[in-house]
């Protein structure tokens, strides 16, 4: 109903505005050197900073599905360059794939524009980069991203040698929010 999804969107933006509250108040701390970071303590304060990241990215993606759900959800689309957009996402995404010995490699064709919604499509290739990085291995994890053009086919690829999906589950794949194996939710915390 649409009072439930009204409810649903106060919820999920007042969550939103206080975890943004909270990301200030961390960048507050570190700007202004309040905590001497040490070793153990940097380790843990980028650990919280990182948690709060994926909460403000979890209550996105729970806003944009409710407007959806209520069509009242506004596209505004335009030329972009998506080049910049799969490189932007690369550079920001690849401390965290560091962090866990995941190697990103590219392979961008300059220039590639795309008539689209930006922070739409910022957010699907950010989510499959994401998920490349969660289902990687611990060990000799890898992950190739490739952009190309082909006349008017535009072929984005995130390729990783993680555990991968049976052939059978592909078509799953595009029902929100849908796992394939539900144990995998214990393990792993993309948004899918």
């Amino acid at each position: 109903s649409e009072e439930k999804n009204e409810f649903l969107i106060r919820i999920i933006s007042s969550i939103q505005e206080d975890i943004v509250e909270l990301d200030k108040f961390f960048k507050k701390l570190k700007d202004e050197h309040v905590l001497l970071l040490n070793k153990a303590y940097s380790d843990e304060f980028n650990g919280i900073k990182k948690r709060i990241n994926d909460l403000l990215r979890i209550t996105s993606h729970l806003l944009d599905i409710q407007k959806i759900d209520s069509h009242n959800i506004t596209l505004i689309q335009n030329n972009y360059s998506l080049s910049e957009i799969v490189l932007t996402k690369i550079v920001t995404l690849k401390k965290e794939a560091e962090s866990k010995h995941i190697t990103i490699t590219q392979d961008i064709q300059p220039a590639i524009i795309l008539y689209c919604d930006k922070p739409r499509m910022e957010q699907v290739v950010e989510t499959l980069i994401l998920n490349a990085i969660e289902f990687s291995p611990h060990e000799n994890a890898h992950i190739h991203i490739t952009l190309q053009r082909n006349n008017d086919i535009i072929k984005l690829v995130v390729k990783d040698n993680g555990i991968g999906i049976k052939r059978e589950n592909l078509e799953l794949i595009f029902y929100r929010l849908y796992r394939i194996d539900p144990a995998l939710q214990l393990t792993y915390n993309s948004d899918g």
